[in-house]
Formats: structure tokens, C-alpha cells, sequence
């Protein structure tokens, strides 16, 4: 069985056709779990429809806790007999083959243990017209990148039973974590498999209520200009931090020496040090610009 995990909050506006789109989906072993993050305005009466009226949907009310902590809640309450578990944000349409393709190659691909799929997706504006397509990462997944940087946007992402095992066995201090899907990445990506589709399954709906809006046109130069600044100072190295308490003794080899050095590095007050790692190489973001910002970061004492 496939669980969907959809939070919602005032998602009225565009919930019922994301959820046409869910119920659409070219598989019969799907269930759809919602939990509605206290939602004010007409969200809770779309959901109750379409519990009464498909048994595949069920639904929890409760109060507003904010997306991360209620994706996370979610993840903690898999119904019983879920193989895997899919993200899914309120106001993006999924193509009906999304599902069927993320574990077809999560079984063709994803090996034993943990494994996580996730895709390039189509931007488009509030009336679905298409914007653009997001860039494949082509340095390819990887704990080095994903110490620094999430290329798993959440609604794209789909895990198997063993990565849900893994990240319920030690939850984060979720004061720590950026977001959800960052941590997923990160700790998948260190223990497990990620499996990338450069073939987009799912369109997301850019607009003014977006939660975490996609960094395209100036929305991606204010993010760069966010990233050099002191806004989120030690947001990164925080959350590197809560993962080498947790997960960090199972680490070995190589990724193990990446993390530790990382979290020194962070905490160093030496400048040349720290120019002399910005150099290394030993993490990296995917694209040249958002790579080059790093290092900056890095130089500067800012992670």
C-alpha cells in the first residue's frame, strides 16, 4: 500500500482539484491520509466531502502546528501496512502516472534498505499555465550536497517502508531542521539511496499563499541575497549538527570525516581555515552560482 501524506491549511481555494488528481492516480493500493493543520477557512468542509465519499481518503483535524512539525506528525502515524509513503503539498496537480513510476523505479533502483525517490517538477503560475521546469542536479544526489543544499522538493518525494523506519527510529529536535524534506534528503541520502527523476510527475502552482515558494526569476535573487546575509546563520550547520547526534555514529568512511570536518569548520573562527575548506570542494551545491554563494558562506563564517 501507497500512504499519501497531504497537509493542509486554508488550502480551499485549490484543494478539490489536487485531490481529483490524487484519486486519479493509475494505482488502486493508495491511501490518502490528511491532516488538516487548523485550518479557518472552507478546507475542512472539502476534506469531509471527499471522505464521505471515498473510502481511500481519511482525515485527522487538529491545531496549527505549521507545515513542518505537521508533516512530520504525519510520517509518525503511517497507517498499518504502508510500503511507502509520498509527500504531497495542497494546491500541486500530480500527473496520474506519478505513484506508479516513483515505485517502479524505487524497486527497480532503491536495492535493500532505505531509499527515496523525487523529481524535477513543472512551475506554474495560479491558473496552471506553465512558468518552467526546475533544473536537474547534475552533480546527482549526494551527502556531500546535501549537508548544504535540498534537491528533494517534499511533494515530489516518495520512501519505502525501511527510510520510514529509519527516520522514525530517532526523530529531530525539530527546532533544528530546516524542513522536512531537507532532513529526509540528507538522511536518506546518507544512509540509504535517493533515486533522482529528471522526468517531471507533478505540477507545482507558484502563488502569494505558497508556505515555501520555488526560488525562479527574482525570487531566486532574493534567496541568493538571503543566503550571503545573516538571516539564517547557522540554520545549515544546526541542522548538521542535530544529524551527527543522531545519526552520526553510523556514519563511516569517508562521510563520516565529511560531516565531522564540516561541523568544525563551521564553528572555526579561524578565517584561512575556513578559505582553505571553501576550497576543498568537500561539499558542493549544484549549480555553479548557488556553489560559488557556498563558498562565500563558508569564507565568511556563515553556515
Amino acid at each position: 500500500m501507497i500512504s499519501i501524506l497531504l497537509s493542509t491549511y486554508n488550502g480551499g481555494t485549490w484543494l478539490s482539484s489536487l485531490l481529483e488528481s490524487l484519486l486519479a492516480q493509475d494505482r488502486e493500493d493508495i491511501t490518502i491520509v490528511i491532516r488538516d493543520d487548523g485550518s479557518t477557512d472552507d478546507t475542512a468542509g472539502i476534506i469531509g466531502s471527499f471522505t464521505g465519499e471515498h473510502d481511500s481518503v481519511e482525515a485527522r483535524f487538529d491545531r496549527n502546528i505549521g507545515a513542518n512539525r505537521s508533516f512530520f506528525t504525519l510520517l509518525g502515524s503511517l497507517p498499518e501496512g504502508t510500503e511507502y509513503a509520498a509527500f504531497c503539498d495542497q494546491d500541486d496537480l500530480w500527473h496520474a502516472d506519478k505513484l506508479s513510476r516513483a515505485v517502479s523505479l524505487l524497486e527497480e533502483r532503491g536495492g535493500e534498505g532505505p531509499a527515496m525517490y523525487c523529481s524535477r517538477l513543472t512551475i506554474a503560475d495560479e491558473e496552471m499555465n506553465e512558468i518552467s521546469t526546475t533544473r536537474v542536479p547534475r552533480r546527482g544526489p549526494a551527502f556531500a550536497n546535501a549537508l548544504v543544499e535540498n534537491i528533494a522538493t517534499g511533494a515530489t518525494m516518495v520512501i519505502n517502508r525501511e527510510a520510514a523506519d529509519l527516520l522514525l527510529a530517532s526523530e529531530p529536535e525539530l527546532d533544528q531542521v530546516v524542513m522536512y524534506d531537507w532532513w529526509i534528503y540528507q538522511t536518506i541520502s546518507a544512509l540509504g539511496r535517493v533515486i533522482f527523476d529528471e522526468t517531471p510527475h507533478i505540477v507545482s502552482r507558484q502563488h502569494r499563499g505558497n508556505v515555501v515558494g520555488l526560488p525562479f526569476g527574482r525570487r531566486y535573487w532574493r534567496s541568493k541575497a538571503r543566503f550571503l546575509g545573516r538571516g539564517d546563520r547557522h540554520l545549515i550547520s544546526t541542522q548538521a549538527g542535530e544529524f551527527a547526534r543522531i545519526f552520526g555514529d553510523r556514519l563511516t568512511g569517508a562521510d563520516r570525516r565529511r560531516l565531522e570536518d564540516f561541523l568544525a569548520i563551521s564553528g572555526s573562527r579561524n578565517p584561512f581555515r575556513r578559505s582553505l575548506y571553501a576550497l576543498s570542494g568537500s561539499v558542493f551545491r549544484q549549480r555553479p552560482l548557488d556553489d560559488l554563494f557556498l563558498r562565500i558562506r563558508i569564507a565568511l563564517g556563515r553556515l
